[in-house]
């Protein structure tokens, strides 16, 4: 019993690491720096894909809409970080609902990438063929940059 109260705790000390790098993830990204990062992005987006009026228009609508949702999806992972850092304070460590939550909070995670997913999806519904050649490959070069960030952070 000893050992499995020890490793729910292991468990979710780790769950909470990754909830709170997530969290400021998050802030940094969209909170603190909306606008300018949405702003940023278009102009980035009309800059290297030379879209029309309207597709910059139907883009800053996907933004919007995707801003938003990762607004409410973050207010509720937040909630769960709290009751799972309320049920860790706890003398008695009831297990089921530590591991109820640490469910609840890889579900909101994922629920986070297949918003981001289906933003990426809206987005390419918006672009023509050579678009979204282009779009894609901006993406790549995105995702291989956030990694090569992490890489010097972490040496």
């Amino acid at each position: 019993m000893k050992n499995r109260v020890i490793s729910f705790t292991i468990l979710a000390v780790v769950a909470i690491s990754f909830s709170f790098l997530g969290s400021f993830i998050y802030k940094y990204v969209f909170e603190e720096n909306k606008h300018v990062e949405e702003d940023k992005v278009i102009v980035e987006l009309k800059n290297s894909l030379a879209l029309s009026e309207t597709q910059i228009c139907r883009m800053k609508e996907c933004h919007c809409d995707f801003y938003d949702n990762c607004k409410v999806i973050h207010e509720q992972f937040k909630n769960k970080k709290i009751d799972l850092v309320k049920e860790l304070r706890e003398d008695n460590l009831n297990t089921d609902n530590i591991s109820n939550l640490i469910k609840e909070i890889d579900s909101l995670q994922s629920l986070l990438l297949h918003t981001t997913v289906n933003n990426i999806l809206e987005q390419k519904n918006i672009l023509d063929e050579s678009q979204k050649d282009k779009f894609f490959s901006m993406l790549i070069n995105r995702v291989s940059n956030e990694q090569k960030t992490k890489k010097i952070k972490h040496n």
